[in-house]
């Protein structure tokens, strides 16, 4: 017994010296300021070609749809990212729909059309987008994309496409099969 209890000691004393090293893994640390945004609900139809986007929230008038959005990071930084969403489609803004933060307050787009939602110290996170239909308005699409609508449509062959915005200290890509979502009002 006592051969035993010496052998798990020794054992228990070596195991933690014969562990992996510390080894710096072959990977390009040119890439750890590039960061990714887009839906956190992802949805592919494989026999639809070329781009296609086939997440949708169904609303009625009057209700809000939640669009959960992900950034994605490994890394905590000392500069905050900002991405940037639109909407577009057939139906107005401010007449058909609106778009709010989580308390129901309005916001509008900047010069460029663009919403945009802050990402503290470039930290991974969840937050939502929050379309609102009005009770009087049109029904219809709205479409949400991280895709600017006056640029190229994303091509999962050229990454330029999928460049929302660079920086100094990062730069911000978005997903060429998964950039928009149809939130349809019914």
């Amino acid at each position: 017994m006592k051969k035993i209890l010496y052998f798990i000691i020794l054992f228990s004393v070596i195991l933690p010296m014969s562990s992996c090293s510390n080894d710096d893994w072959d990977y390009d640390h040119s890439l750890e300021h590039v960061y990714f945004f887009g839906p956190q609900v992802w949805g592919y139809d494989e026999t639809k070609k070329g781009n296609n986007n086939v997440v949708f929230y169904d609303i009625a008038q009057g209700e809000t749809a939640v669009v959960p959005m992900q950034f994605w990071s490994e890394f905590t930084r000392n500069y905050d990212v900002i991405a940037r969403y639109y909407t577009t489609g057939d139906l107005i803004l401010g007449k058909d729909y609106e778009v709010v933060d989580e308390n129901g307050t309005v916001l509008s787009p900047g010069a460029d059309g663009a919403y945009t939602m802050v990402w503290k110290n470039a930290m991974k996170g969840v937050k939502n987008i929050y379309i609102k239909s009005l009770p009087d308005g049109d029904k219809g699409t709205v479409t949400l994309q991280t895709a600017d609508p006056a640029g190229a449509e994303p091509v999962n062959n050229d990454l330029s496409t999928t460049l929302q915005s660079k920086t100094e200290d990062y730069e911000l890509r978005i997903f060429s099969q998964n950039y928009k979502v149809a939130i349809n009002i019914k």
